[in-house]
């Protein structure tokens, strides 16, 4: 197409600055249905942003629940090794505190006879001497 006539003509029979123009008229004309599409792709891109809005929160709030939960499940885990580890520590420490209290059991039994002993004699030798 040619502006200046305002026909087609072969490119062939052109002249440069005919040809020239021919382009910025092609151009224009392609810039100019660009911008239709643009705006028509931005009321589409509008439209469908309202009509998606909600799933687009609802995703947002199931996203930020599963991190959630993935960190409770994480120190859950976390949580579970403790006790794992505590409760192995405490069973092998088991047997050391039970022969412990039996040799503290011992020395008190013994200590508490070797008193009731010295009362025993004590009181003897009180009535002995009041007698």
């Amino acid at each position: 197409y040619v502006p200046e006539a305002r026909e087609h003509k072969p490119a062939a029979g052109l002249k440069p600055a005919e040809k020239l123009a021919s382009a910025r008229h092609e151009f224009e004309v392609a810039m100019a249905h660009l911008g239709r599409d643009r705006k028509r792709v931005a009321k589409a891109e509008q439209k469908i942003q309202k009509l998606t809005a909600g799933y687009a929160r609802r995703a947002d709030t199931l996203a930020k629940e599963g991190a959630g939960l993935l960190e409770e499940a994480e120190a859950t885990v976390v949580e579970q090794s403790t006790y794992a580890l505590l409760c192995e520590y405490e069973a092998a420490s088991l047997p050391v505190r039970l022969s412990k209290l039996e040799r503290e059991l011992e020395h008190e039994v013994k200590r508490e006879k070797e008193l009731q002993k010295r009362f025993l004699d004590l009181t003897v030798k009180k009535q002995q001497l009041a007698a």
